[in-house]
């Protein structure tokens, strides 16, 4: 059983039963199992240390284990999951596991003897080497040649010696696993191992601990991938796991407390949200960019995508812009001297992942924009990337996209895009919602700069694309795309940008809200047969094979069909910014779907034939962003001031934005609301000043 409470997701069920809940900071990922053990770790940058689900744990009280019908309650927020083993025959056990920002993991024992006799503890954990990721990562990821043939030499004299390039020796209180190349694991705890077992890549660790009576003592295990450079200089001090266990309490504590309302299922959305979208920010040695990768499955090699980085920064810009910033910089790097702009930049050197993507260039403009909105910051259009300012590049973005105003055709005969698992062409409806928007951000930058004429220019170039996109929607629908005679008049959940962004009339808005709810959320869609389930990107299912490849193929899958949690934000945010229908559903749905069924971070996507993506998806934050920017109607612009209103959900709190320079607490109350700016309380207006 899985429910909320405090912004936190609480589990409760057998002692025994696994909990995964994935974490993640500026340099690792990792996922607990919910008993004190590890099913992956991996260093942003390098490589996934432990083969994965390997990892095995075990304790006992005086040789006994827990009965089969004894139960645990397990808390999980940000990087942080608590377990609270029910108590046996006078002994409490529990374990935290957390990161702390710092490049290592947390495993902490805490043993509470309520008997007036001294108890035994005995715990025994061990895992297997991932040296298959080892070998990838050394032999392909790693782009220094010299690197590469240095390995290739001492991985050759291992070879001939019959060995594996990998050691492993006790030190202490240390166990020291050194691989063959420049790196050392290094597992510590305060106690020094009662016995330790080493089989090729496999490793065991032991330890018997007494706890005297009314006495409670706190077993904490520290594990980091270091380089042998770094071993005796950044050696793991006994008491680090205090430090990194306070600034992890601190930083679930500022999860939980930046939104609060009496809906604790709402409390623990927005923080699961929040932590999703701040947690795929990397900035570590072992890559020379920063930024958000897009999800648990998307490190090797870590990259940062435009348009997942767009969505997922919607919902932490508000909080810390400053790492935005950062993602502005890095994806600028991946934009040519033409304006294009691949699927991702590559974190670890700069380089493109997948050539000239049709949405990219166009989500950079747009984050910029939302960027100079939410900060104030006009400077970062004159900071130069590659010895190009930022408003070049962006001037060069817009001017490469030529766009055929009689049917607004705009992307050629490829898979480069969101989509891309269809081979979509001509009018696409997406894209060309992207671009209206891009140049409309882009009109609003040129009159910042005081580039009026050039500014009107696009303004008048946005009316007439808006013109022939009424006249498109009224002769053939909310089409999907189209070229020649060819249509795919599915219905997809894209249209929602035009609400979004305010790129058709009302009347239009409110059409595109109506087909939503009847067409792809499944509660209303009688023809699909799985009941109730979430919200489809699209419906009917595509019709053309010839344009599916890979997952899409299938009815249901990918983006055929399944629920993808950062549209149902979108979608939810739409809801809340015209105030009318249903906003629950979408906002709700897919996170109450998603904790029945035991996942407990944010999911790429899902459906009930196939299944679901990856764990801890970046943008499948945006419900954050639909609260506070559609629900409070707090959603900057260069032009126009925003009014906050009464979100639908009522008495709420949404403390600690930043709002060009500001730090800003809106209380909403018996209906009213209060606006506090830098602690001290203020009017709407003096936000703007």
């Amino acid at each position: 059983m899985n429910y909320c409470r405090d912004g936190a997701i609480v589990s409760e069920d057998f002692w025994f039963k696994p909990i995964k809940y994935d974490i993640s900071d500026k340099n690792i990922t990792a996922q607990f199992n919910g008993n004190g053990g590890i099913n992956f770790f991996n260093v942003a940058g390098l490589w996934s240390v432990f083969v994965k689900d390997s990892w095995y744990s075990g304790w006992s009280i005086n040789g006994e284990r827990l009965p089969g019908n004894y139960k645990k309650k397990v808390i999980s927020i940000g990087n942080y999951q608590a377990i609270y083993y029910e108590a046996y025959k006078g002994t409490e056990v529990s374990i935290e596991q957390f990161s702390g920002n710092d490049g290592q993991l947390y495993i902490m024992y805490n043993i509470k003897n309520n008997n007036e006799t001294e108890v035994n503890f005995n715990l025994h954990f061990g895992a297997e080497i991932d040296l298959v990721e080892f070998y990838k990562f050394s032999l392909f990821e790693d782009k220094n040649n010299l690197n590469k043939l240095k390995f290739m030499v001492k991985n050759l004299r291992y070879a001939l010696k019959s060995q594996l390039p990998l050691s492993m020796k006790q030190e202490g209180k240390e166990i020291l696993i050194d691989f063959v190349d420049k790196y050392i694991l290094k597992i510590k705890s305060n106690y020094i191992p009662k016995a330790t077992r080493f089989e090729n890549i496999r490793f065991g660790i032991s330890y018997e601990v007494s706890v005297r009576r009314d006495d409670t003592v706190i077993i904490p295990i520290t594990i980091e991938l270091i380089t042998k450079e770094n071993k005796n200089q950044k050696d793991i001090e006994e008491d680090t796991w205090k430090f990194s266990l306070e600034k992890t309490k601190r930083h679930t504590e500022w999860l939980a407390t930046r939104f609060k309302s009496s809906n604790e299922l709402l409390n623990t959305l927005y923080s699961s949200c929040l932590n999703v979208s701040y947690s795929m920010y990397k900035d570590t040695v072992n890559v020379s960019n920063k930024g958000f990768i897009a999800g648990i499955d998307y490190q090797n090699p870590p990259r940062t995508y435009y348009r997942d980085g767009y969505w997922t920064v919607q919902a932490i810009l508000p909080y810390k812009p400053e790492i935005v910033k950062e993602e502005i910089y890095t994806l600028a790097k991946g934009i040519d001297q033409i304006g294009r702009a691949p699927s991702a930049v590559i974190l670890k050197d700069g380089s493109a992942f997948w050539d000239d993507h049709t949405d990219s260039p166009l989500y950079f403009v747009m984050m910029v924009y939302d960027y100079l909105a939410w900060t104030a910051d006009y400077k970062i259009l004159e900071d130069k990337v590659k010895n190009t300012r930022i408003l070049e590049i962006i001037d060069k973005i817009i001017e490469n996209y030529h766009i055929d105003l009689d049917n607004l055709y705009i992307k050629p005969y490829n898979r480069n895009d969101w989509v891309d698992n269809v081979y979509r062409t001509g009018f696409v409806a997406y894209d060309i919602l992207l671009y209206l928007r891009a140049i409309e951000n882009y009109e609003e930058i040129l009159e910042l700069k005081g580039y009026t004429e050039k500014a009107k220019e696009y303004e008048r170039k946005a009316e007439l694309i808006k013109e022939k996109l009424i006249e498109i929607v009224n002769h053939y629908g909310f089409v999907n795309y189209m070229t020649g005679d060819k249509i795919e008049n599915n219905f997809s959940i894209e249209w929602n940008l035009a609400i979004l962004f305010d790129l058709l009339p009302l009347d239009y808005q409110e059409r595109i809200i109506v087909q939503t709810e009847e067409l792809l959320e499944t509660v209303n869609n009688k023809e699909q047969p799985f009941g109730d389930w979430g919200i489809m990107v699209c419906y009917p299912f595509y019709k053309d094979i010839y344009d599916l490849v890979e997952k899409t193929m299938d009815p249901f899958r990918y983006h055929n069909g399944s629920d993808w949690p950062y549209w149902d934000g979108i979608y939810a945010w739409c809801k809340l910014k015209l105030g009318k229908r249903i906003w629950e559903y979408p906002l709700l749905r897919w996170f109450e779907y998603s904790l029945e069924r035991g996942w407990l971070t944010p999911v790429e996507y899902y459906n009930p034939v196939f299944g679901k993506g990856s764990n801890l998806q970046g943008w499948s934050s945006t419900s954050a962003a639909a609260m506070l920017q559609g629900g409070l109607g707090f959603k900057p612009s260069l032009k126009n001031k925003f009014k906050l209103k009464i979100p639908p959900w009522g008495d709420c709190e949404f403390r600690g934005i930043k709002y060009k320079g500001k730090f800003v607490d809106v209380v909403v109350k018996n209906n009213s609301l209060k606006i506090y700016c830098n602690g001290i309380e203020c009017k709407e207006e003096e936000l703007y000043e």
